[in-house]
């Protein structure tokens, strides 16, 4: 325990119930006061009442919250509008009136420039991509910085907002191997797959950013965990897709379609069938290419068929 963690206290007048000792300690980390002598605690969850620690020179630090998802990143000062004075007093209708009037003066002042508004509807645009996508946090915020860099390089121009904002949320699940599929993005964002492709290639060749290349075997839990199918279907589907590449045979091939013909063949002999069609829906590929791909690894690896 260090010194600025904890400190000592000696009271005359209070003793422990326990031992009946008198030295106690106080962890300001935890909230609690105990006794020295037994470990008995006497107090919790109490209010760590000292004068917060100042710095200054080399040790002075910024602790302000940056808020990645927002234009000016959450640094500027923003009103509220709970109707209520300091004392909890309902406002009069004119004091109210007065500011809502100064709340709308602010939001206008923070998105003064083209610039401030081309990011606020941008990143308006990623946070609802991602929820609908149901991506986690990280890629979320990993977007919004790709955007900003990309409106500094000036690639934004002439392109619309939304096609720029799915792009660097395709490129940032590339970046951080979360499997998602250009028609996944473009069902939301409501584009082409085309122009997304078109779109994210140019960014990334812009910002000479190395996208690492999609594997099924990224593929392979999420499908799994849609349809449903066990852990050891799973771990079957990874065992089938490593013997093809060890054969060399994934080459040229789209990686949902390798990925989905094995979770087929898998669930086929893990007794857990699934149906062409709802593995179809779940992986993004058609019914035809699912059957050319398991009559390929069929072929190749000499399953037994179990159809």
């Amino acid at each position: 325990m260090t010194s600025e963690s904890a400190g000592m206290a000696v009271s005359m007048t209070e003793t422990c119930p326990d031992c009946g000792g008198m030295h106690f300690s106080t962890d300001y980390g935890r909230g609690e006061k105990y006794c020295t002598r037994c470990g008995c605690i006497l107090e919790e969850m109490f209010i760590d009442m000292r004068p917060e620690p100042t710095y200054e020179g080399k040790d002075r630090v910024h602790t302000s919250p940056v808020d990645k998802l927002r234009h000016d990143k959450g640094l500027s000062t923003g009103i509220s509008m709970i109707g209520r004075d300091c004392n909890g007093k309902p406002l009069d209708p004119k004091d109210r009136y007065k500011f809502q009037r100064l709340k709308t003066i602010q939001r206008n002042v923070r998105i003064s420039n083209a610039v401030d508004r081309g990011l606020a509807a941008a990143f308006t645009e990623i946070k609802k991509m991602c929820a609908s996508l149901s991506l986690p946090d990280n890629i979320c915020e990993d977007s919004a910085v790709l955007y900003r860099k990309t409106m500094k390089k000036g690639l934004v121009r002439g392109r619309s907002i939304r096609l720029i904002s799915a792009a660097c949320i395709y490129i940032s699940c590339r970046t951080h191997s979360v499997p998602r599929t250009l028609k996944e993005i473009t069902s939301e964002s409501r584009i082409g797959s085309t122009d997304l492709g078109r779109a994210y290639r140019f960014v990334a060749r812009s910002l000479r950013l190395k996208l690492m290349f999609t594997r099924p075997q990224d593929y392979i839990s999420r499908f799994c965990s849609e349809l449903k199918l066990s852990a050891k279907c799973q771990k079957n589907a990874m065992d089938l897709l490593e013997e093809f590449e060890r054969e060399g045979l994934t080459s040229g091939k789209g990686p949902m379609g390798i990925a989905a013909a094995a979770i087929y063949l898998s669930s086929q002999m893990c007794n857990e069938r699934r149906t062409q069609k709802d593995i179809s829906r779940v992986s993004c590929v058609t019914e035809v290419t699912l059957r050319n791909r398991s009559n390929e690894m069929i072929e190749r690896l000499h399953i037994p068929y179990y159809g």
